[in-house]
């Protein structure tokens, strides 16, 4: 090691430091020490601690598992979101017009006046139809007809519960034609036409959601007469609903009637009908659904001994593939019959007439459903029935021109086929029914249809514009 110590001093004379008084000027010291320092290496030889043997926990550590329930309370940030404006309700498009014009001078008149909605109130609106033949096909104007109604609805939806109701009206006339006219040559217009009026009412009040529980409260009120002396009051209570469990749907449908009726010779005591279907709908293999459960009616009709009846009410779906599903049901009940479902059937129905409920004992039916594709829908099916005094129509003995009631014990068997196309600016629909019949005691069963064929055509010319040949 070299050290080198350089100092510098000013020194100025002093007879107590120096013997003699002499400048030395700047000095320079140089102190060299040539020392080298040297270590040993460190000894880094480290012995491994030995492991410890394992000695038992006394006593035994246990551990106990336990769930801890723990709620948080709801966090209310208090953000106020923004609220944008609703728009401006459009105008309805539900709107519409029909007319057209036929063969015995027989105008057309269908159409539907829409009201604007507001806020959770939207008024149905007014709907309007008439039908009317100035001649028909036998003695010109003594077989014409004419039908009339005006109908209006108003509907409203809260949070919980939608609610409907419905008012109309409605005029049927037609002439009692059949008479022979080689004997009657002077006919009187006035002496042989019927009208029926009625005036009905009905409501609706369900749940505005769709829940695990729906469901659904329909009475209705009705009221005819006839040009003569007939009347009649229809008064209904109908419910239904439905339970949505895990595996499992619980529906039931339920209605009450009480029909009172007044004739010229005839003043009926009331008729009750009270019928209810309970139903468990389940799926117990992949595609198939069934419903199963039974059908209960009272009424108090003198034409039967019994006042309690029981059915079967067994429905089940299965689906093929993606395009077709077969169906089946055993079912029954009681069909209600009054004056306004027999006056709406056949105008020419005779005065004090014995009307009693129609008992469906069973009714056996089946068939398919298929998308065909490109727009086409088929369905094929059958229903075998057995009725229990079931009206028939016959000819008066007295007035030909009328029809009187009778009732037997009637098998019918149903075959049935339909095609349905929809696509683009067409659509149509054609189903054709055959009926066969067995009576108990009549002959056969008369006066009803053997064929039947349904179809309509609707072209469309436009947004606002169809065409129905």
């Amino acid at each position: 090691m070299r050290i080198t110590i350089t100092i510098l001093m000013l020194l100025s004379t002093s007879a107590g430091l120096l013997a003699q008084d002499k400048d030395l000027g700047d000095v320079q010291i140089q102190i060299i020490n040539p020392l080298k320092v040297t270590l040993p290496k460190a000894d880094r030889n480290f012995s491994k601690v030995p492991a410890q043997p394992i000695e038992p926990i006394v006593p035994p550590i246990v551990y106990d598992y336990s769930l801890i329930s723990f709620s948080s309370p709801l966090y209310n940030p208090g953000l106020r979101p923004l609220r944008i404006k609703p728009p401006e309700p459009k105008e309805s498009k539900a709107n519409f017009l029909s007319a057209g014009f036929g063969n015995f001078t027989s105008p057309y008149l269908r159409g539907y006046i829409s009201l604007l909605p507001k806020k959770s109130i939207t008024v149905g609106g007014l709907s309007f139809y008439h039908q009317s033949f100035a001649k028909g096909p036998v003695d010109e104007k003594n077989s014409s007809s004419a039908q009339t109604s005006v109908t209006a609805n108003v509907r409203g939806s809260g949070s919980s519960v939608s609610t409907e109701a419905l008012v109309g009206f409605e005029d049927r006339s037609a002439n009692f034609y059949g008479y022979d006219k080689n004997v009657i040559t002077d006919v009187s217009k006035d002496t042989i036409k019927q009208s029926y009026q009625t005036v009905f009412i009905s409501g609706r009040i369900a749940n505005a959601k769709k829940s695990d529980f729906n469901y659904e409260f329909r009475p209705s009120f009705s009221y005819l007469k006839d040009k003569y002396y007939a009347r009649e009051s229809d008064l209904v209570l109908a419910a239904g609903g439905n339970y949505k469990m895990k595996d499992a749907n619980i529906l039931i449908d339920a209605s009450y009637s009480i029909t009172t009726r007044k004739d010229s010779l005839v003043e009926a005591k009331p008729r009750h009908l009270f019928s209810i279907t309970p139903q468990l709908q389940l799926t117990p293999v992949k595609n198939l659904t069934v419903k199963l459960g039974f059908t209960t009616a009272f009424q108090n009709d003198s034409v039967d001994s019994k006042n309690i009846h029981f059915y079967p009410a067994f429905n089940g779906s299965f689906k093929l593939n993606n395009q077709f599903n077969v169906f089946a049901g055993l079912t029954g009940g009681m069909e209600k019959v009054s004056l306004h479902t027999l006056s709406a059937e056949n105008i020419w129905i005779n005065r004090d007439i014995p009307i009693f409920h129609t008992n469906k004992a069973v009714d056996f039916n089946g068939g398919l459903n298929g998308d065909l594709g490109k727009g086409f829908n088929l369905s094929l099916g059958f229903s075998i029935a057995k009725l229990k005094h079931y009206y028939l129509y016959t000819n008066d003995s007295t007035d030909q021109t009328k029809f009187s009631i009778i009732y037997d014990d009637v098998a019918r068997t149903n075959f049935f086929a339909s095609i349905n196309f929809d696509k683009g600016n067409y659509s149509f629909r054609v189903r054709g029914d055959a009926f066969t019949y067995s009576a108990h005691q009549q002959q056969q069963a008369w006066h009803l249809p053997k064929y039947k064929l349904d179809a309509y055509v609707v072209i469309k010319a436009g947004d606002k514009l169809s065409i129905v040949p």
